[in-house]
């Protein structure tokens, strides 16, 4: 039986007439179980995550498709699930939350054009949260350390080019790690310019504490729109910061660090939030090592303070969604240790591939938006706020080779067998999908249900007459 059926009637479900569907995809891989799935609602339709094809290339904008209307009986509807998921809509949208509480962001949302940084792909596939643009550093904003003059110029063209239904998250910190990293390459470095003058020994800590505050409170005050020494003509209000980004056990003196930023976060802007650095791959290897040596000793030294929300990193192979929870459970464990039980977790970097980096086995676009439906669902469900997709919206050749020129959602024309600039992957169409049909989800972490071994479901409530269940067999 075809997951999806063409049909000829017209659909009253407010939730079909919203999302296009794909019919007759074949499975990833593995075998189709048939699913019987609980519903509350009389109406249901089934929605494939993303288009009938290898790649998105084929399509330029979702149009009406064929649907499959599902007939709950006795409060169960039956599917067949498989290695590609599959949304479920019944009922009726909730409403719309607001886009500063939408969970869906890019590293970054934004294409860099000969006109400026563009980010009408971001409009076009629902992300509403920005993490982008050069990091706020105090070697670049207060360039003499013996001159109380800063400069602006650098930072404000980021906010002067974000457009308005966009929020930001901004990093800030003394210097950024690869001007300072001993091992792999270091970023060429102007005559003068010297990093290691704005940190203490080499670490974390600024080399002057005071001088350091002083730069973060006026960075803070210029940006959270309060009308009080704003940047001329800000249009966003910066309510959230993240301390520098993935700390190295090379370099001591962190919690030090996030204590004094901080502090003069709020100082400037009570109401703001303090984020602390994202970990990468955090239970393989020397990474987990390195998490242990860092950030652990770290929360410790915190206990429970100067730090309101937590972020990882989280990239990988196909399949790693299933070590997630494992990990999340691990997180607040220690941050309840430490005192921050209850702390929110963000993931401001997720991402898999598609295409053949270097040295890296070469994966589908199928693969691809399969993993990022997968990686998404699994992290809300347990519990993880907001997301941000990463490295960039659009493959973006100036990042090298390797893995992280995979990860967009759209070409950007320089890959072997390119379909052209511009063109969609299957992962945009899925994305685009995902952003569209969780818009009215209440923000609850979504029901798990138990349907079977081997059977991924997880419910999604839209308020009191609709909801949206995803589901895939492994």
């Amino acid at each position: 039986m075809s997951i999806l059926k063409k049909i000829q009637m017209p659909v009253k479900l407010v939730l079909a007439a919203l999302i296009p569907v794909i019919a007759g995809v074949q499975t990833i891989a593995g075998t189709e179980k048939e699913v019987r799935v609980p519903v509350n609602f009389a109406e249901a339709v089934a929605i494939r995550a993303y288009p009938d094809s290898e790649s998105g290339s084929d399509f330029d904008e979702f149009f009406d498709m064929d649907r499959e209307i599902l007939k709950p009986e006795k409060g169960f509807v039956k599917i067949r699930a498989g290695g590609d998921p599959v949304w479920i809509a019944e009922g009726v949208p909730g409403r719309a939350r607001s886009a500063g509480e939408s969970p869906f962001g890019f590293h970054p949302a934004s294409v860099r054009t000969p006109d400026g940084e563009d980010y009408s792909y971001a409009k076009e596939i629902g992300a509403k949260w920005d993490r982008g643009g050069l990091y706020l550093m105090w070697i670049f904003g207060q360039p003499e350390l013996d001159s109380r003059e800063y400069s602006w110029d650098m930072f404000d063209s980021y906010f002067q080019n974000l457009p308005d239904w966009m929020f930001t998250l901004k990093n800030i910190c003394p210097v950024q790690g690869a001007m300072v990293d001993t091992k792999g390459p270091r970023r060429p470095h102007r005559p003068g310019f010297n990093p290691q003058a704005y940190i203490a020994g080499g670490g974390y800590a600024p080399s002057d504490e005071k001088a350091y505050s002083d730069w973060v409170s006026a960075v803070v005050e210029r940006y959270d729109g309060d009308g009080k020494d704003d940047m001329p003509g800000l249009r966003h209000k910066v309510r959230y910061w993240q301390v520098d980004n993935e700390p190295r056990a090379e370099r001591g003196d962190y919690a030090r660090l996030v204590r004094v930023t901080s502090r003069a976060v709020k100082k400037a802007d009570p109401s703001a939030k303090v984020l602390l650095s994202g970990f990468w791959k955090l239970p393989f290897g020397k990474e987990l090592e390195s998490y242990r040596r860092v950030v652990t000793p770290a929360l410790k030294e915190l206990g429970g303070r100067d730090m309101d929300i937590f972020d990882i990193h989280w990239y990988g192979n196909p399949g790693e969604w299933k070590v997630l929870p494992g990990v999340l459970k691990m997180l607040r464990s220690d941050l309840t240790a430490a005192g921050f039980k209850g702390t929110p977790v963000w993931i401001t970097e997720m991402g898999v591939y598609s295409g053949c980096p270097q040295r890296l086995p070469c994966r589908s676009e199928r693969e691809q938006a399969s993993e990022l439906v997968k990686h998404h669902v699994t992290a809300f469900g347990n519990g993880v706020r907001k997301i941000f997709w990463a490295w960039s919206i659009m493959n973006n050749s100036n990042i090298g080779p390797g893995y992280f020129n995979h990860t967009g959602l759209i070409y950007n024309g320089e890959e072997e067998d390119s379909p052209g600039e511009g063109a969609r992957k299957l992962g945009f169409w899925a994305y685009r999908t995902m952003t569209s049909l969780l818009r009215g989800w209440d923000g609850r972490p979504p029901q798990k249900l138990k349907l079977g071994e081997g059977i991924y479901t997880y419910r999604f409530s839209c308020g009191e007459k609709g909801a949206v269940t995803v589901l895939w067999a492994d």
